[in-house]
């Protein structure tokens, strides 16, 4: 196995587990000290739509485990991710949280990057 997949395959695991742990679960169960309700309070988003991006950032991470799925769920995440960078924005209490999504985001595209072989146009999974 060369550099370049293993780089892939660590990342992958990494960001799998920041998207199921305090981020999926996070949002829907409240472990490691999230609250979707005060999230939504302070985003001014409904809780469910809270509860919506926990359920999106679970199997968002489930699918970066699976090869088959990783491309899209990486797509996806990066969606919610640019999201997430529009809310903190908007949001300027949580301005000190913007680079976690910004860094998430970029590390999603180098997974996509790496999994491509080289060539973003196909899919090699």
């Amino acid at each position: 196995m060369d550099g370049k997949k293993v780089l892939g395959l660590v990342l992958t695991v990494v960001l799998a587990l920041f998207f199921i742990v305090p981020n999926g679960l996070g949002k829907l169960i409240g472990i490691m000290g999230v609250d979707a309700q005060a999230l939504a309070a302070t985003y001014g988003y409904p809780v469910a739509f809270m509860k919506l991006i926990g359920v999106l950032e679970l199997l968002g991470g489930v699918g970066l485990l699976l090869p088959a799925a990783r491309k899209w769920a990486a797509m996806g995440l990066v969606g919610l991710m640019l999201g997430a960078v529009v809310s903190h924005i908007r949001a300027p209490e949580t301005l000190g949280m913007l680079p976690m999504p910004i860094l998430a985001g970029a590390a999603l595209l180098v997974v996509l990057k790496l999994n491509s072989g080289g060539n973003t146009s196909e899919a090699t999974d």
